[in-house]
């Protein structure tokens, strides 16, 4: 008899797979068999233990940004993707050392979060609240300016409400990305990371990172030899293992593999240009879309396939592609000088074949495209900008932006311990002839500096800004992290930019050596362009320049005997910042940095003439000069005129305001000739510290005849100069006025309070002549002051009575009568100067 018994096997359980998807994708990845024979598991756990917390992170960011619409939390999947897909199958020839391959196994997950951070760390502004703030201040003061130069998408958020989400935070992250260096989220996302400590810590460190990150949204850009040059070829880590990272060739990866995975946000214009419309782009679909798609056909030719459930979608795809193939091409160019190291083979180029519309969605569509020709000739002839001498101030304004460059990248090298010579700047402007008879106009300076990478780039694309481009915002945090701080504030606004010098030449030559980031200059390259569509070439003349700086030849269109571009520029110019000269037909003229210049003789522009009265204690970036004759608004040296004439601004006169640097407005006119923002509040604030100055100075132009000339134009400014001169005080003889019958007709108070008022033009005049003056105002001007309400339709502001009087003329003037005079010499202050001007009345 055989008994049944029961039997139980024990089998080791299965190990529980992690229940975070990123955790399980860098445990699963396929990158980390291109170590070859090498012991990866040590650092596939430590990859594992920062996933999770990167997760916990995400989920945070998450939760402060729900309502962002342009999120895409598959992207850091789909991006990790891509890297295993550029790397191909592993046969060892990459030969990755694990801390290479946790690198890119990792990079993909910390751009999410550090996005995601980013965009998290400024929601105070109100990324959908796309109205005015009168009183704005710090960020959100800087967003509404960003706002002001997209009205058209902000007035279709007003238009459509329900287009608001959409359009306001694509507009957020568009201001970020220019704003926000992201140093600081990522020394947040760092810090966030160090309890996780282990073999991967080293090549993890946060300026690895920053430079690996900068380099993603760079496009062929990320190619640039200055780029290239901040990371490491070859590094050999600290610690057990003997560790590698060849960090030049994990970026050069890790950007193809981004531009591969497209991130919905940085998708071109034409997405979110096609939101709060009819038919409207659904941001939905755009994810279905991106979820969905795949790099089909050939390893060498890849075909992007996706379903588009919009026309526009569509042709931002395409768009997209021609980017990225771009990218691909300039990798290709750089791989075999730059790259020791074994790359995976890579495509040769890209298509966008495989894009198809969604069923039942749309069968075709057109897009309204400019034509090229006319539009050319539009922007470089005289039917829209009037005035050939633009290129002249282009010429100019580009010169000041390399100088003021160099001037920073040098003060950098300075203040991190490295000695530099001390730059000074230098400009120089040439008109003549060359050895073929031909005319031209040459710019030289010695600033930053071009190479070919700028060349392609910022120097050819019309409205492009460097200080705009990510390798600049990545230096600039550079020079943030020394002290003190280095800051660069470019003069550069959008514009039409180089095309403008095709206003005066069909012919351009370019001549540069760009500074490295070490001080060292590098090659000499040169461009010759023969038009605004011309396919140029550049040419390396030398591996190594003699010293950085650009020199840029126009070959004049037209043989225009009576134009000079010595005349231009000294029509526009009036202070330098740089030492400045400029050359034509035997005559010279010079401009010292910081030194007021008066226009040229017969040049159209401002007016200045006669005694000058500078404030010397002026902050930086800002300059105020009192004048005896005209007076003029200038931005970084520059005429200009203010679009909104109110207060001080109502019609200058009177005095020179220089505004640069952080007084320097944000926003002007396409043809660089006019203020568009309203500075008035910030003139105002500048003249009423800068009338002390005027009124001790000694200045024998001071009289009530010179306000009532400065109250004809700017009633505010004359006002300003006689509270001061209310605040210095005096005790002198009152000068008979007259009996007041026409002050009484056009003051809005008695003739006996407008008698008492003329004594401020006593103490003016007190003050040029020497006389003591007592530390308070006369008694006779204690109850003298008129309410406060404005004293013709041109004021925006109402003044003293001093101000009104003179604006009204009251009262014969002390010492009336005409003088005429050669010159005139203010008698006291290092700060005044003496001017030849022509012979006029003194009232």
């Amino acid at each position: 008899m055989i008994q049944a018994a029961s039997v139980t096997v024990h089998a080791s359980a299965a190990p529980a797979l992690p229940k975070e998807p990123w955790v399980q994708a860098v445990m699963e990845s396929g990158v980390w068999v291109h170590t070859a024979s090498r012991d990866v598991e040590a650092h596939r756990q430590h990859a594992a233990r920062l996933t999770e917390r990167l997760a916990a992170v995400r989920d945070t960011a998450e939760q402060r940004i729900a309502g962002d619409p342009w999120a895409d939390p598959g992207f850091a999947a789909r991006f990790a993707d891509r890297v295993e897909w550029l790397l191909g199958e592993p046969d060892g020839a990459l030969d990755l050392y694990p801390a290479e391959a946790g690198v890119l196994v990792l990079l993909p997950y910390l751009y999410q979060v550090h996005q995601l951070l980013l965009v998290a760390s400024r929601t105070e502004v109100g990324p959908t609240d796309l109205r005015l703030w009168p009183r704005a201040t710090g960020w959100r003061a800087g967003y509404q300016s960003f706002l002001a130069g997209h009205d058209l998408l902000v007035n279709r958020a007003e238009l459509r409400p329900e287009a608001t989400p959409a359009i306001g935070w694509w507009l957020y992250r568009r201001w970020l990305a220019q704003e926000e260096k992201g140093a600081d989220r990522l020394a947040d996302l760092v810090a966030e990371l160090a309890p996780e400590s282990g073999p991967l810590t080293e090549a993890l460190s946060p300026r690895r990172l920053a430079r690996i990150l900068a380099g993603l949204r760079l496009g062929s850009d990320v190619c640039n030899p200055e780029h290239l040059g901040q990371l490491e070829a070859d590094e050999l880590l600290p610690g057990p293992g003997r560790q590698r990272i060849r960090e030049r060739r994990a970026g050069l990866l890790l950007a193809v593999a981004y531009g591969a995975a497209i991130e919905p946000a940085v998708l071109p214009d034409t997405v979110v240009e096609h939101i709060g419309v009819p038919n409207a782009i659904e941001l939905d679909g755009v994810r279905r879309t991106l979820a969905g798609m795949a790099w089909g056909g050939s390893p060498e030719l890849p075909v992007l396939k996706a379903v588009c459930e919009h026309e526009a979608v569509l042709e931002a795809l395409r768009e997209h592609a021609e980017r990225l193939d771009g990218l691909l091409l300039a990798v290709g160019r750089v791989v075999s000088d730059r790259i020791a190291q074994p790359m995976p083979p890579l495509p040769t180029r890209l298509s966008a074949d495989g894009l198809v519309p969604a069923e039942g969605t749309f069968t075709s569509g057109a897009r309204f495209r400019l034509d090229d020709r006319r539009v050319r000739g539009l922007l470089t002839g005289t039917q829209l900008y009037k005035d050939r001498g633009l290129a002249v101030r282009e010429l100019y304004q580009n010169a000041l932006d390399a100088c003021r460059y160099r001037r920073a990248r040098t003060q950098y090298l300075e203040r991190s311990g490295r000695p530099f010579h001390q730059y000074e700047g230098r400009i120089d402007f040439v008109q003549g002839m060359d050895e073929n008879g031909r005319e031209y106009l040459e710019c030289v300076d010695d600033g930053i500096g071009m190479g070919e990478a700028e060349l392609r780039g910022v120097f050819s694309r019309a409205g492009a800004r460097f200080a705009e481009q990510p390798d600049f915002l990545l230096e600039q945090a550079q020079w943030e992290r020394v002290e003190p701080p280095v800051r660069l504030h470019p003069n550069s606004r959008f514009g039409i930019g180089v095309l403008s010098y095709f206003m005066l030449a069909d012919e351009i030559r370019v001549t540069s050596c760009r500074m490295g980031l070490d001080g060292v200059p590098g090659s000499l390259v040169e461009a010759h362009i023969l038009g605004p569509n011309h396919l140029f070439r550049i040419v390396e003349k030398s591996e190594r320049g003699s010293r950085p700086g650009t020199r840029v030849r126009l070959y004049l269109r037209d043989r225009r005997r009576s134009w000079s571009g010595l005349d231009t520029l000294a029509g526009v110019l009036n202070i330098a910042e740089f030492h400045t000269t400029a050359e034509h037909g035997g005559r010279r003229k010079a401009w010292a940095p910081g030194v007021f210049q008066q226009p040229g003789a017969g040049t159209s522009g401002g007016w200045v003439d006669g005694d000058l009265v500078e404030w010397d204690d002026s902050p930086q970036g800002a300059q105020v000069i009192w004048c005896e004759y005209g007076g003029v608004l200038l931005v970084d040296g520059l005429q200009i005129e203010p679009q909104q004439r109110v207060g001080v601004l109502s019609g200058l006169r009177g005095v020179v305001v220089n505004l640069s640097g952080d007084h320097a407005p944000r926003h002007l006119s396409t043809d660089r000739l006019r203020v568009l923002d309203d500075v008035s509040v910030q003139v105002e604030e500048l003249l009423m510290a800068a009338a002390p100055t005027l009124v001790t100075s000694g200045a024998t132009f001071l009289t009530l005849g010179w306000m009532e000339e400065v109250a004809k134009s700017s009633p505010r400014t004359a006002d300003l100069v006689a509270e001061a001169a209310f605040e210095a005080g005096g005790r002198v003889r009152y000068p008979r006025a007259g009996d007041g019958t026409r002050r009484s007709r056009l003051l809005p108070y008695g003739p006996e309070a407008s008698r008492r008022l003329a004594t401020a033009e006593s103490q003016l005049v007190a003050f040029n002549r020497g006389v003591p003056l007592h530390p308070r105002p006369h008694p006779a001007l204690a109850d003298a002051r008129p309410p406060r309400h404005p004293i013709d339709t041109r004021a925006r502001r109402a003044g003293t009575g001093a101000g009104r009087a003179a604006r009204c003329g009251d009262g014969p003037a002390v010492g009336s009568g005409v003088a005429h005079r050669e010159s005139q010499r203010v008698r006291a202050g290092p700060a005044v100067r003496r001017f030849q001007f022509c012979p006029a009345a003194r009232l």
